[in-house]
Formats: structure tokens, sequence, C-alpha cells
């Protein structure tokens, strides 16, 4: 998915080709070197691979919510059987008082 390094090599390739003029240009200007920045592979691969996260996320989070009412159902039963359990340890005790 994610890349180990990023490849400044490429994004500087984009840029070492431009006379002065537009690189005091990018230099003074966010709106042009934001652009600039949003038109580099390394920026639309990251865009591309946010959005598999977030269907990933989203698909993952969809998928646990599903099992929720397994999940108390079977949390209900646990409840049940340590309170059976808890009473008949009561009525043990109870019985080993009276012997």
């Amino acid at each position: 998915m994610m890349s180990a390094e990023p490849d400044y090599g490429a994004a500087l390739g984009l840029i070492k080709h431009l006379p002065t003029e537009e690189l005091r240009d990018l230099v003074n200007n966010d709106d042009k070197l934001t652009e600039l920045m949003k038109d580099l592979p390394q920026m639309k691969n990251l865009a591309s691979e946010q959005e598999m996260l977030l269907a990933a996320n989203k698909s993952l989070a969809e998928f646990n919510l599903s099992l929720e009412p397994k999940l108390s159902q079977a949390k209900q039963n646990l409840i049940s059987k340590y309170e059976e359990a808890a009473q008949l340890s009561e009525e043990v005790n109870a019985l080993k008082g009276e012997i």
C-alpha cells in the first residue's frame, strides 16, 4: 500500500526545468505551489490510497456492527449463567452449613 520512501527525485524533476521567474512565482504564490503539489503523482497516489483505506475501514466497521447483536446475546447468556452459578454456589454453601 504505502511506499516506504517518497520519490524526491521525481518530485524535484517537475520543478528543475522551470525558469527562475516561475520558481519565484511558486515561492511567492501559495496557490500555485499547492496546485503543483496536487499534480504530483505521489499526491495523487496518496489520495487514491486514502480512498481505498476509507472504503476498507467502512467495510470493517459495518462488519463489526453486524456482529453486535450476536455479542449482546452472548453477553446476556454469560450474565445469566454467572447469576445461575452464583445462586448454586449459595445453595451449596447453605447445604454445607446444614451438614
